[in-house]
């Protein structure tokens, strides 16, 4: 989901089909334990575009284990399914953190603009190096419809035993739109920072880093980040990690249509299609009711190619029954594909109807309204279907 745009503004629906072929050997007879090395050939095509490509792939694959558990009525973890890849057992992954990100792009020769995110950190069993993935993307300033994505890992070292720490993160991703020159996407990123997990249940980081794409995008970073320490302290150099146990998630998956107005696209919008995404969200548990999460949605029909949003913010499940109401409020980033989000902060609210499938699972229904945080921007009506699938994470 989420074909178009780039340099080129190809127009279309977003909706993408890929088909793939690839074949995969393990490298553990070569004396590298827990890695593939896969050949592919694919095929994608982006509806209403002229995009219809082949392409040749070389994919270097690191196996794990998320320790994903499913939850019977009672919420304890069952247990794990056995999981191999090539003949190998998977290595050991645990969820160290998720932080929300906040940080300041400085580009050489233009205006400076604030972008919003959030990272993923693990640990890798056998390592020192931690797993990274990072989102980002454009929320104030004249870089609306840019975000980009990093893979990388980290390092930790201790300062003394006062809670205080030094890391070096390295990364490499993919990131563009908002008018940003990145060539043909390619992103390389380094920083430095510090975290400071001595104030529980918080734990605070400053980090300053530099993205260097493979076009003319250039840009010095300074970034903000906080964790909470029940979602881990991260590593917390010079101690160990709380066992927090088995920790209560939630994935779901949907389609939302946002309603077509005056004020939905850029230029003019009568006569236009709604926009329908695809929805992805993860959810974690912080009480018998309340949740924090994570979504993100892309377009796939109403000629927005390109367009993409990501939201952190906070529900509440009220139960009645196998029937529930879920209110929810987020703010985050959006822009792409024509949509008038004005620099590319959001917000929305939504009131969710659940029932009850089983032990673990809930369709939905919503209603709600999403709208650019910065005046004269979007404001429109959504609808929401879905399904939640609730598992435990240890």
């Amino acid at each position: 989901m989420g074909g178009g745009g780039g340099a080129g503004q190809v127009p279309g629906d977003g909706l993408s089909t890929r088909a793939r072929l690839g074949l995969g050997r393990s490298l553990g007879d070569w004396g590298v334990r827990g890695w593939d090395l896969m050949l592919g050939a694919a095929r994608l095509n982006v509806r209403g575009s002229a995009i219809h490509a082949s392409s040749l792939e070389l994919v270097l694959q690191r196996r794990f284990d998320p320790g994903i558990r499913s939850a019977d009525n009672q919420g304890s973890p069952a247990s794990p399914r056995s999981t191999r890849s090539l003949g190998e057992p998977p290595a050991a992954l645990a969820l160290q953190a998720i932080r929300p990100r906040v940080a300041r792009y400085h580009l050489a020769g233009s205006a400076a603009f604030d972008a919003l995110g959030i990272e993923a950190e693990f640990g890798l069993a056998g390592t020192d190096w931690l797993p990274v993935l990072k989102t980002m993307g454009a929320a104030r300033g004249n870089a609306q419809g840019y975000a980009d994505w990093t893979v990388g890992a980290r390092r930790y070292a201790p300062l003394g035993s006062s809670g205080l720490s030094a890391y070096l993160d390295l990364g490499l991703g993919t990131g563009g739109g908002g008018a940003i020159a990145g060539g043909s996407g390619l992103l390389a990123q380094a920083a430095g920072g510090l975290q400071w997990a001595g104030s529980k249940p918080w734990a605070l980081q400053l980090e300053a880093g530099h993205m260097h794409s493979q076009g003319r995008f250039r840009s010095n970073y300074l970034a903000a980040l906080v964790n909470w320490q029940d979602s881990g302290w991260g590593p917390a150099p010079g101690r160990a990690a709380p066992d927090l146990g088995p920790q209560a998630w939630a994935l779901r998956a949907g389609v939302s249509q946002i309603k077509s107005n005056a004020r939905l696209r850029q230029g003019a919008s009568v006569g236009r299609p709604n926009i329908e995404t695809l929805d992805l969200q993860i959810e974690r548990d912080i009480g018998a009711s309340a949740y924090l999460l994570g979504q993100t949605s892309f377009a796939m029909l109403g000629q927005a190619g390109g367009y993409q949003s990501g939201f952190l913010g906070v529900g509440w499940r009220q139960s009645v029954g196998d029937w529930a109401l879920n209110p929810e409020l987020a703010v985050g980033v959006a822009g792409g594909g024509g949509v008038a989000t004005r620099g590319g902060g959001v917000a929305r609210w939504q009131l969710n109807l659940a029932h009850r499938l089983g032990p673990q699972s809930q369709w939905l229904v919503g209603l709600g309204q999403m709208r650019a945080l910065k005046p004269g921007g979007m404001s429109s009506p959504t609808l929401t279907l879905g399904m939640t699938q609730h598992f435990m994470l240890r």
